[in-house]
């Protein structure tokens, strides 16, 4: 597994972190803990020093301590110079098998640490909710996935908190935040200015690993969750995003909103169960945090980012600059 990093890009490494540290899906199974920093520096006006070359470059990171085996579709999240992992897949189909590995790496020592001795935690899954609860020094792990294409329903519904004190606890849960909990999606935590207390928000998400699941009526969860001592449906009214998953879900403070963009959905066109571009969305929403509406940002599609799952979106809102957010990666369908 290959860490990068970017050149000169110390200075804006905490705030990026924050956005774009992920664990990546199908990107040649490798982890990349500073995403599309290329782009973030030239928007920024940050350049290499005259000795270096004038076009932006990577370089690899020489990692340190128990470094971890490739893996894709875990769950990541970045709090404080720590950035944490849990789970993913191990390998590509038909052997394409879950983990329940978890650990964490100093960004500033560069030192990966196995924290499996803490017993009792999730299991083995994909996809998982996974966010940081800053003031309580803690970690949540909720919902997640088996493999696909196992002629199984392979999704788990239960919730963990994380902290280095207590270790592991499963979090008890009504009927209700068990089936809210039941999605594979991004989460996002949230701490308005002001307030002491972290949220998270999740949108939609897959919630079946049957055959032709993103054609079933279970197949995607259609709503906004908050979780705040357990997992509530968020009441946003219309308009609203359709129902989708492998979509970015990202928190703008600046903006005080949460932003989705395309990932896939249900295909009414062709009805087989099989993905084709119609599955595929290029559509930009805005949640605004506060007043809890959905608003759909348009633009000309000519030329934007296109139809893609599993893009990363990046808000770029420091009120020094020009606010703007900057969508990269993925496959294109248009």
């Amino acid at each position: 597994m290959n860490v990068y990093t970017y050149a000169r890009a110390q200075e804006y490494l905490a705030t990026a972190f924050k956005e774009v540290a992920w664990m990546t899906r199908r990107v040649q199974l490798r982890i990349v803990l500073i995403a599309s920093l290329a782009l973030l520096l030239s928007f920024a006006g940050i350049r290499p020093s005259v000795a270096q070359s004038s076009l932006p470059y990577w370089t690899e990171i020489s990692q340190g301590g128990a470094v971890p085996d490739a893996l894709w579709d875990g769950a990541s999240a970045y709090h404080e110079g720590l950035f944490y992992i849990f789970g993913g897949l191990n390998g590509t189909y038909p052997n394409d098998e879950p983990v329940a590995d978890f650990r964490v790496f100093d960004v500033d020592t560069l030192t990966w640490y196995d924290l499996g001795q803490y017993s009792g935690g999730p299991s083995a899954r994909a996809e998982a909710m996974m966010w940081c609860v800053a003031e309580d020094n803690a970690l949540i792990v909720s919902g997640g996935r088996g493999p696909f294409r196992r002629g199984l329903d392979l999704t788990h519904q239960d919730t963990f908190r994380f902290d280095p004190v207590h270790g592991w606890t499963e979090i008890s849960q009504s009927a209700a935040e068990i089936g809210r909990a039941n999605r594979s999606t991004e989460a996002v935590a949230v701490r308005e200015k002001g307030k002491h207390k972290t949220v998270a928000y999740a949108f939609s998400g897959s919630s079946s690993t049957l055959p032709a699941f993103v054609n079933r009526p279970d197949g995607l969860q259609h709503d906004l969750v908050r979780y705040k001592n357990g997992w509530k449906q968020v009441a946003t009214g219309l308009p609203a995003p359709r129902a989708r998953a492998h979509h970015p879900l990202i928190y703008a403070e600046g903006w005080n909103s949460l932003f989705i963009y395309g990932g896939y959905t249900n295909d009414a066109v062709n009805g087989t169960g099989l993905f084709t571009p119609e599955n595929y969305l290029g559509d930009l929403w805005r949640l605004d945090v506060h007043k809890e509406t959905w608003n759909q940002l348009v633009f000309d599609e000519a030329g934007g980012p296109g139809h893609r799952d599993n893009a990363k979106l990046i808000a770029d809102d420091d009120p020094a600059r020009r606010r703007r957010l900057i969508a990269c990666g993925a496959p294109a369908w248009t």
